[in-house]
């Protein structure tokens, strides 16, 4: 055994603990039931701490404390792997860039563990930048301050299985994804939670998924609360953009600050019959079909609010906003139940498209240009027991019909609408 090479691995105050052989860099840094701490050791340290099983033995009854993973040498870092089944939190704080052959940082908490902590610079990894799953009792929190890369697969992965948050509390997140720049061959970041409490992911840099999307979220369960993104740098997806997935029971916020561009949608947004609320926030969007996609299946109102441009791509046969309340939809409304207040918009089949089989009111509100390239301008669709209006002072449309008289407005080209009752 080369206990000269073992040194140079530069260990860097690693406390590990086991339940199983856990290693960094391809060398035994612990085995339980012993824990391994290994902070810059020397060559003969080393050769003392192998003869030990791979490991400085410190007493089994730490299996009840914490696991600290710090990272401070050398740079960058080699992948970092810690599986913790523990009774305790996993926390890895990587201070320097850090580079793997596999992932960059594999992180697992098992179902007898309670937090995931990671804190990171620059991580790259050859498969996923990021992978995190924590099949403990505790919340998931993820923060990066570098570049994010995975070059095979997602640059962050992480998910919170169906035990994770039951210990968070109050307003405290169950899962949260707090990054700057992340790059994905497939996702950008995929974060899936199916514990209780709410997800939060905030970028304050680029987002790529190459060949999926930007920024994939899901939760599900009837202990998942709010799913909460918001994007402060732009977002690119192979296919979505932005796209969430709500099936628990909170409220779905999208907030996105800087351009939004997916193959296929900008920003898909869909809430499960569980949900509450779906608001979506942005600047300038567009997508190769549909450059904005509201799906509420919900119990709650939808608010769609839009400053800059939003397309969806000629020759999509989309929508530049299409917008869908099912029948279940506004029930919990005390004002409109769907809400478009949007700038410019234009849509290879629709500009805006909105259908309103829920309850409440259905407005949409327009301050720049609208245009159905083919088609409508504006469409709007309901169900008896529900109004529409709709405010606009501009809009172009290649096909002029209007049935909006029906609703008390003008018979106005460009405009199209019509209901049952």
């Amino acid at each position: 055994m080369n206990t000269e090479s073992k040194a140079n691995a530069a260990f860097t105050s690693i406390m590990l603990r086991g339940g199983r052989v856990t290693k960094w860099k391809g060398q035994v840094a612990s085995c339980a039931p012993q824990v391994g701490h290994l902070q810059n050791v020397s060559v003969a340290a080393m050769a003392a701490a192998l003869a030990f099983g791979g490991a400085m033995a410190i007493p089994s009854d730490a299996l009840a404390q914490d696991v600290p993973v710090v990272v401070n040498s050398p740079s960058p870092a080699p992948e970092i792997v810690a599986v913790n089944s523990g009774d305790g939190a996993l926390i890895i704080n990587a201070t320097v860039p850090v580079e793997g052959a596999n992932n960059g940082i594999n992180a697992e908490n098992e179902s007898t563990a309670t937090n995931l902590i990671i804190t990171a610079t620059d991580v790259q990894g050859d498969n996923f930048g990021i992978f995190a799953n924590n099949a403990g009792t505790g919340t998931t929190t993820i923060t990066t301050t570098g570049n994010v890369v995975g070059l095979a697969n997602t640059g962050i992965n992480v998910n919170n299985a169906a035990t994770a948050g039951a210990t968070a509390r109050g307003d405290e997140d169950a899962l949260t994804v707090d990054v700057n720049s992340v790059t994905g061959a497939t996702f950008g970041i995929s974060a899936v939670n199916s514990g209780a409490g709410s997800t939060r992911i905030t970028t304050s840099g680029d987002v790529t998924g190459t060949s999926a999307a930007g920024i994939n979220v899901f939760t599900s369960g009837r202990l998942a609360d709010d799913l909460i993104v918001e994007a402060n740098g732009i977002v690119t997806g192979g296919t979505n953009g932005i796209q969430t997935s709500n099936n628990g029971v909170g409220s779905t916020t999208i907030d996105a600050n800087a351009n939004v561009e997916g193959a296929v949608t900008g920003i898909n947004a869909v809430n499960g019959s569980t949900a509450a609320n779906l608001f979506i926030t942005a600047t300038d969007v567009q997508g190769g079909e549909d450059g904005i996609f509201a799906d509420n299946a919900g119990t709650g109102t939808t608010f769609i609010e839009t400053t800059g441009n939003v397309v969806g791509l000629a020759g999509g046969g989309g929508a530049g906003i299409e917008v869908l309340n099912r029948a279940s939809a506004g029930a919990l409304a005390r004002a409109d139940a769907l809400t478009v207040d949007a700038n410019s918009v234009t849509g290879d089949a629709f500009g805006i498209s909105v259908t309103n089989f829920g309850a409440g009111s259905t407005r949409v509100t327009t301050s720049g240009n609208v245009t159905g390239t083919n088609n409508v301008g504006i469409r709007v669709s309901r169900r008896a027991g529900t109004s529409r209006q709709a405010w606009l002072s501009k809009w172009r449309s290649k096909r002029a019909v209007g049935q909006v008289h029906r609703q008390g407005l003008p018979r106005t080209p460009g405009i199209e609408g019509f209901g049952r009752g």
